[in-house]
């Protein structure tokens, strides 16, 4: 039971630290912070029920949820950086050919907001400590 708690915690505080960066990013304040804590909450849950599978295959995938999820958060935070609005799931295929002609850009991006990135980046490393 304890390790549930203590998992349902690391995946609350993770995902709602995600959410605080991606929308500070975005609005620059939490004025529409509601919808975020009821997704942060619910979010946590899945991810918690997710990793808690006893088995070997359980735990290769808890650790690959973490990155998963470090990456979609990412992605949203420079996509925000570099065009002003979210990245839509429709345009995820085409990220390929538009990063081959705008990875100048997007390096430029990633420099600005490399300290949120990196902020962003501490629940993956505690995970694996």
């Amino acid at each position: 039971m304890k390790r549930q708690i203590l998992s349902y915690a690391y995946w609350l505080a993770s995902i709602l630290l995600w959410e605080v960066v991606l929308h500070l990013a975005a609005f620059e304040s939490l004025s529409r912070a509601l919808p975020m804590l009821g997704f942060t909450v619910a979010a946590a849950a899945l991810a918690c029920f997710l990793t808690g599978f006893p088995t070997k295959a359980g735990r290769i995938f808890a650790a690959c949820v973490p990155i998963a999820l470090f990456m979609v958060y990412a992605v949203q935070v420079v996509y925000y950086d570099i065009f002003g609005s979210f990245l839509s799931v429709a345009y995820v295929s085409m990220g390929g050919a538009a990063i081959n002609t705008f990875w100048s850009i997007a390096v430029a991006a990633i420099g600005r907001q490399l300290w949120r990135l990196l902020l962003m980046a501490i629940p993956v490393a505690g995970y694996f400590v």
